[in-house]
């Protein structure tokens, strides 16, 4: 992804990173953000690299999609207990990570926001939605599973489509960026 960016344009900087070491300069970043990711990463090296990247007025926000308890959603929240060994639920690890940037020594201005998201899919798609969203390990790709969420949206859909009802995370702070 990161070869198709670089060719793409010339008008934007790409470089590689993680989410402990990026590579950026001190102070350089006005924004950083993460969306459906920040629980696979370590708390607190993390929001120490946020805050060794932040200008002094720089904002860091991280976005998840947890289920809003409709019954197709909740359905396949529950795929990963019965498919994935020593799976902590989306929802379990969003938290921990709420109370990891809310409690950081050097965070301010936090604020966390929840607003309802309907997304429309159709059957490839909720598929790949579950891979991407509910992070099952590509292992579990078997023909199994796809007739289990197959037969899910069957049961759910509406013409061609299904609806799965999130509410969107949102923990959105600034950090304290003086030494």
């Amino acid at each position: 992804m990161l070869d198709q960016a670089w060719t793409a344009t010339d008008e934007i900087t790409f470089v590689r990173g993680s989410a402990t070491e990026t590579g950026l300069g001190v102070g350089t970043s006005d924004l950083v953000t993460s969306g459906q990711a920040f629980h696979w990463f370590e708390p607190g090296a993390t929001l120490g690299e946020i805050r060794r990247i932040l200008s002094p007025l720089g904002w860091a926000a991280a976005f998840w999609n947890i289920s809003a308890g409709s019954p197709l959603t909740t359905e396949l929240e529950e795929l990963p207990d019965r498919l994935a060994a020593n799976y902590t639920p989306l929802s379990e690890r969003v938290e921990a990570c709420l109370r990891s940037i809310g409690a950081g020594t050097r965070t301010r201005l936090f604020q966390r926001v929840k607003v309802p998201n309907q997304q429309t899919l159709g059957k490839e798609e909720l598929l790949l939605r579950l891979h991407s969203s509910i992070s099952l390990p590509r292992s579990t790709a078997s023909e199994e599973l796809r007739r289990e969420v197959f037969a899910m949206f069957d049961r759910h859909s509406f013409g061609e489509q299904c609806a799965l009802k999130y509410k969107t995370v949102a923990a959105i702070w600034q950090v304290d960026v003086s030494e």
